[in-house]
Parts: C-alpha cells; sequence; structure tokens
C-alpha cells in the first residue's frame, strides 16, 4: 500500500485575507447611490441611503498614491412614523443610555487582517486622515403625543489615505451600527486602535449584509 499526499498549493492571500468571509455587501462604488441598514433603539434596523463621492486616486511622493473621497449619508425618505417616534423615546434603551442609535460609519479597513487603518501603528505604512462630520437638513420628527425626535437629513465626512504602491489591502468600508451599539462593554477604542478586528466592532452584523458595504481599492 502507497500513502501519497498532494499539496495544492493555495495563496497566503487566499488563505488569511479577514474581511473576504465576513458577511460584507462589496457594491460600494464610486457615483452610486447604497442602501444600507442601522439599528434605532426601540425600532430596529432602518434604510438610509449612502453615496461614495469624489473619488480620485493620484501619485503622491515616490513609492507612493494619494486617494481622497467624499462619503454622503442620507436619512430614508420616509423619514420616521410617529409611531416609530413613540416606540425610540419610550424604549428601554432610550430610558438607560439616551441614544437614539442609527449611527454612520465610515472606516479604512485592512482587507487582510481586518483590522482599522486610522491608526498610525497599523504595521502598513497608511496614513488616513477623515473630516468630522458636517450635518445638514435638521428635521424633527413627532409622536402622538407631542415627543419629537430631531435628525439631521444628510451627513458628511471627508477622506485622505495615502499608501504604497504595492499596497492591496485598502478597503473603505460604509454603512451603519448593529444591536450591539447600546452595549456598555463595546470597545471602542479597541478597534480603532487595532486591537479589535472589524468582525468584532459595532459596524458589522453576521445576521445583517446591509449593515456594511465595502470597496477593495484597487
Amino acid at each position: 500500500m502507497v500513502l501519497m499526499f498532494c499539496v495544492i498549493p493555495v495563496s497566503v492571500q487566499a488563505q488569511t485575507a479577514y474581511m473576504k468571509k465576513m458577511n460584507i455587501s462589496w457594491d460600494l462604488k464610486p457615483d452610486r447611490k447604497v442602501k444600507f441598514q442601522s439599528y434605532w433603539a426601540g425600532i430596529g434596523y432602518k434604510d438610509g441611503l449612502v453615496t461614495l463621492k469624489d473619488y480620485k486616486i493620484t501619485d503622491a511622493e515616490e513609492g507612493y498614491r494619494h486617494l481622497t473621497f467624499t462619503v454622503v449619508f442620507e436619512n430614508s425618505k420616509e423619514g420616521f412614523r410617529p409611531s416609530e417616534v413613540h416606540d425610540l423615546l419610550q424604549s428601554d434603551i432610550w430610558e438607560k443610555y439616551e441614544d437614539t442609535g442609527g449611527y454612520y460609519n465610515v472606516t479604512l479597513v485592512d482587507y487582510t487582517t481586518g483590522r482599522c487603518l486610522e491608526n498610525t501603528s497599523n504595521g502598513k505604512d497608511v496614513t488616513v486622515e477623515i473630516s468630522d462630520a458636517v450635518q445638514t437638513g435638521e428635521k424633527k420628527y413627532k409622536d402622538s403625543d407631542g415627543c419629537s425626535l430631531v435628525c439631521y437629513k444628510k451627513t458628511t465626512w471627508k477622506a485622505a489615505v495615502t499608501y504604497p504602491k504595492d499596497y492591496k489591502g485598502l478597503c473603505i468600508v460604509v454603512g451603519g451600527a448593529n444591536k450591539n451599539v447600546f452595549d456598555s462593554d463595546f470597545d471602542y477604542d479597541g478597534y480603532y486602535a487595532g486591537d479589535v478586528k472589524f468582525g468584532k466592532s459595532v459596524f458589522y452584523s453576521m445576521i445583517n449584509k446591509k449593515v456594511a458595504h465595502a470597496l477593495r481599492v484597487g
């Protein structure tokens, strides 16, 4: 009897690509409006719209490229029904945290490791700058009791990224947050420090693919 061992070559990238295994919608494209979902207190997941705009890659200093883009979030046209305003403001989550949820997210993630690139010690020689959010179009929604919820129609971030020309792991991820956003044990700092991978962050859902939408920078 002869026992034979066959070795089938598998690329390192395929073996270790953390983000490839995530429950993410890889449908983010420049100038394409994408529907995403984020979790709201007392309501659950609601739709929103996000658009990647002004996407541009140029040569930077020798050996590097420079990526700039703008991300625009919009509330759904339906807004909030009076019953939804009531359910949110009467929810246990609101009473405990005074937090509405419905968060938006823009982040840069390494495709292979799933770790945030927005810290200076990311190990990939990538520099990321994301502006403060600009919110416009304030709108008030009311329930039948006269309670009100104030939201903004549009939220905009601008980003600039410098990365090595031979770096192939740059991913833009946008979208909402899962219901664990209300968990006081969630470690925001750990994700942004690169200690917590994207799949363990509040910006990812194992069961709702509509929370996170991504683009792998070519």
